[in-house]
């Protein structure tokens, strides 16, 4: 999907899995992605800079079962 939002530049853990990539001057950079910690797991969403990217249906359902996931619950689709 497409979305028009700020990207962050940020030094992140090589280690992490990389689900989705943003294209900031011609370069791929991580967006969203998962990591272990401890006896957790993190989540990490790079959207959501501004009310409209916030009302894109592909965010609200992305933030939603990432959250999930990483709270441990069941993942499921937003009606």
């Amino acid at each position: 999907f497409m979305i028009t939002d700020e990207q962050y530049i940020l030094d992140y853990d090589p280690r992490v899995t990389v689900l989705a990539n943003a294209l900031y001057k011609g370069k791929l950079m991580p967006a969203m992605w998962t990591k272990p910690w401890g006896k957790g797991k993190v989540f990490y969403l790079a959207l959501g800079h501004d009310v409209k990217a916030c009302q894109q249906d592909m965010f609200k359902k992305l933030l939603l079962r990432g959250s999930l996931w990483a709270a441990g619950r069941p993942v499921v689709d937003p009606k």
